[in-house]
This record gives structure tokens, C-alpha cells and sequence, in this order.
């Protein structure tokens, strides 16, 4: 998934870039800055999120890793194991829940806050008849941040399905005290 999501950031800057570039100049397409843009933004998405879950996995120390592990193997799998304790796990996916669904409501205002101020960029430059701004490299900016947006969504609508199932089975087992596989 992550090579694909690279591969895709990397096609849809250099397209952008080396369309914005023939849109914006007379001058022939200069590979140098489509390849070094789109590389460069192809790593920071890269590098942000490895980042991030190396910081996350450094705090959490190797005994909490070693008891959470079931806990987020299920959480990614939708996979409920036999020795979930009901207890400890529905307020624990009840958190993770509502984790997750603030952060889906932050991409999207976040998503419509950044085309909102883009399109009064690309309006107040076309006002004052400067247009020849690049503005091909605020637009790939816009559709990398758009791009993982949407992932994100999608990623997040998936987790919050496999959540509530999981919430709704483990409810299930603790009132019945049958094991859920």
C-alpha cells in the first residue's frame, strides 16, 4: 500500500509540476525541478508518518508494545481474539473510536480550509494580473495534501467499520460469555 501511495504522490507531482510549467512559460520543461519537486515531496510523505510511528512505538516501551499487540493486531484485522477481556477493550476501543473520528473531521476542515485559501490565492492573483506566480507549485501542493486527505478518509471510514464491529461483538461475547472468533 505504502509503495503504491509513493508512486502515486511522485506521478501526480511530476505531472502537475511539468504541466504548470508548459501552462506558465514559453520556455521547454525544465526536468530538474519536476523530478527534484516530485522526489522531494514523494519523501516527506514518506518520512512523516515512518517518523511518527517510530516516535509512538519509542514511548510506548517493549512491555506495553507486548500487551497491546492483540489489542492493535485486532484493531487493524477486525479479528477478535479468544482471550479479549471485555473490560479492559471496550473502553480502549471506545477510545480509539473517537480518535478516530476527530481526526477524520480535522482532514476534512483541514481539506476545505486549504482549497478555500488557494482559490482566493489563484483569484487575487488572477485580480491583480499575476498569474505568471507559480502557481502550479501551490497546486501541487494542494493535490499532495488532497491526495493523502483522501486516503486518510478512506483509511479512517474503513477503521471506524472494523471498530464498531469489534465494539459490537465483544458486547455480544461479554453478555453471552461465548468466545467471538
Amino acid at each position: 500500500m505504502l509503495a503504491v501511495q509513493a508512486a502515486l504522490t511522485f506521478v501526480l507531482v511530476a505531472a502537475l509540476v511539468a504541466l504548470g510549467q508548459r501552462l506558465t512559460g514559453d520556455e521547454p520543461i525544465d526536468w530538474g525541478l519536476t523530478v527534484g519537486t516530485a522526489v522531494g515531496a514523494t519523501g516527506g510523505a514518506l518520512a512523516g508518518p515512518a517518523l511518527v510511528r517510530w516516535w509512538q512505538r519509542r514511548v510506548a516501551g517493549e512491555a506495553e508494545r507486548e500487551r497491546m499487540r492483540p489489542f492493535w493486531t485486532a484493531t487493524r484485522t477486525g479479528r477478535l481474539p479468544a482471550e479479549a477481556d471485555a473490560g479492559e477493550w471496550l473502553p480502549l476501543l471506545a477510545r480509539v473510536q473517537a480518535l478516530h473520528r476527530r481526526r477524520m473531521v480535522l482532514l476534512a476542515a483541514g481539506a476545505a480550509a486549504l482549497g478555500v485559501v488557494l482559490l482566493g490565492g489563484v483569484v487575487l492573483a488572477t485580480a491583480l494580473g499575476r498569474l505568471d506566480v507559480r502557481v502550479y507549485s501551490i497546486l501541487t501542493s494542494a493535490m499532495v495534501y488532497a491526495q493523502f486527505t483522501l486516503l486518510g478518509w478512506g483509511l479512517g471510514a474503513a477503521k471506524q467499520r472494523r471498530l464498531a464491529g469489534l465494539r459490537e461483538r465483544l458486547a455480544s461475547r461479554e453478555a453471552t460469555a461465548e468466545p467471538v472468533h
